[in-house]
This record gives structure tokens, sequence and C-alpha cells, in this order.
């Protein structure tokens, strides 16, 4: 296996409580919709608006590995845990001013904005995911 790269994905669904109208049959295309019981759907992460990258930030902290995505995971770590994720309670010192220092090696110029952008997608995942079902009743990984 020397020179080869091994690739871990990590899927997350999380169980929420959703209003019977908006509970549907299993969709095999998107996994969207699956009934646990009458009162809980599973929704997919990366069906709401920044899901992507909370869901690779998320995979990072797991394996301690300090990227932007997870930073970022680490800035909303104390909603998302109310939200039901799995975000370990020991993050990185200071997200906030290691996240924006990443943005600034990369490009000074830009790193203001790319920084407000990241955060305003973080934003937009958890009010999503709050209009969703409200708190997440338990996740687990598939």
């Amino acid at each position: 296996m020397a020179g080869r790269a091994l690739q871990l994905t990590l899927s997350l669904a999380v169980h929420i409580r959703l209003p019977t109208r908006l509970r549907s049959a299993p969709n095999a295309s998107t996994g969207l919709g699956l009934s646990c019981s009458p009162y809980t759907s599973i929704l997919d992460l990366t069906a709401l608006p920044g899901g992507d990258l909370v869901e690779q930030g998320i995979a990072d902290l797991a394996h301690g590995v300090e990227s932007m995505l997870a930073l970022l995971v680490a800035i909303g770590a104390p909603r998302l845990r109310r939200l039901g994720l799995p975000i370990p309670e020991s993050t990185f010192p200071q997200p906030e001013h290691r996240l924006y220092e990443r943005l600034a090696v990369e490009d000074s110029d830009s790193a203001h904005s790319r920084y407000n952008a990241l955060v305003r997608r973080l934003v937009s995942f958890e009010n999503a995911a709050e209009c969703a079902g409200g708190s997440t009743r338990s996740v687990s990984a598939r």
C-alpha cells in the first residue's frame, strides 16, 4: 500500500423532529425523508446550505486535522453541539484567529471577505438545521 492514499469519507445523518407535513417516504437518490419512527426523520447534512463545509469540518476535527473547515466548525461548536452534532469537546484554541490567519496567509487582500463568507455559511447551516426541526435528537455515522 506504499504510495497509496487512504481516503476516509464520513457521512452523517441527523435525526430530527419534523412536522408531519414534511415527513416523507425515503428518496433513494438523496436519502432524505428516511423515517426512523413516526416522529423523527433522517436529514443528510449536505442537504442544508453549508452542510458540505460542516460535514468535512466535523470529519477533520474527529481526526485532529487543523483545516480551515475544522476551525470553522470549532467556531460554531457550542451551537452545533446543541443541534446534536458530534463535535469533540476539545477543539483548537482561538479558532476565529487561527482561521483568519490561515486565510491571510493564502491571500491577505481577501482574507476578511472570505472569513465573513465562511462564517455566513456556517450561520446559514445552523439556522437551516434549527428550522428543519429544532434541536436534533441523535446523530449517527453511516
